[in-house]
């Protein structure tokens, strides 16, 4: 959706199968871009074999990506990344694959990680946390609506604010309260660009989403919510 606006396209309205879905999305990319005939758009993907893009529905969308008008250029990091994909949709993207690796240290990817959050993690069977440096550098790498939307998760939560009146209700805020605060704030207008930015949030482990007696709640990572607010000056 960032680069549908970067790129001034107007993406039709999403089918119902296909809300809320990587490859949707890039379904409804590809065709904007074939409403402009001779546009060509090339895609720059790093570390295509990331944890957080070895999902299928991830997968797909890089796929769905390949068109006459749309290129794609994806970097790897292990030798061995082509064997995440399964046959069909690595035929289906096309890859070609050339070697250009460059022998660079991972010195500063590796220094946004502690190592002990990541083993404490790790043995609980959750994913690594990042510590405050790292957790600057995601929210650098963010647009200003999803680190805006972060941080208003975090205050209703640090706040103790449940939008339900049931007292067993998780933690975070109801997803009907968050859309209407998310509207009165110009964060977002819709639903559908509500959803984006929870999915992109949530690939970054910052929140997550859990289903209450029918209703869906988004809570902030816990160790996260005073690291936000501090981020942003909130007393």
């Amino acid at each position: 959706l960032e680069a549908a606006r970067g790129l001034r396209l107007r993406l039709a309205p999403p089918a119902a199968e296909d809300r809320g879905t990587a490859v949707g999305v890039a379904r409804r990319l590809v065709e904007a871009v074939a409403r402009h005939p001779g546009r060509v758009v090339c895609f720059a993907v790093h570390t295509a074999d990331g944890r957080r893009l070895r999902s299928e529905d991830c997968q797909a969308a890089l796929a769905r990506l390949r068109s006459p008008q749309t290129k794609l250029v994806a970097s790897v990091d292990h030798v061995n990344a082509p064997l995440l994909w399964d046959a069909a949709t690595w035929r289906a993207a096309a890859w070609l694959p050339t070697d250009a690796t460059t022998f660079a240290w991972y010195d500063a990817e590796a220094a946004h990680f502690d190592p002990f959050s990541r083993d404490k993690a790790a043995a609980a069977g959750g994913a690594p946390l990042l510590d405050t440096s790292g957790l600057g550098f995601v929210l650098q790498s963010l647009t200003p609506r999803h680190v805006e939307l972060l941080r208003l998760l975090a205050q209703s939560q640090r706040d103790g604010a449940r939008a339900g009146d049931a007292p067993d209700a998780p933690a975070g805020t109801l997803f009907k309260t968050l859309q209407g605060q998310c509207r009165y704030k110009m964060i977002a207008h819709t639903e559908d660009q509500i959803h984006q930015y929870l999915v992109e949030l949530t690939d970054h482990n910052l929140v997550s989403k859990k289903v209450y007696r029918g209703s869906v709640y988004v809570a902030v990572t816990p160790a996260y919510v005073e690291p936000l607010l501090a981020e942003s000056g909130t007393a």
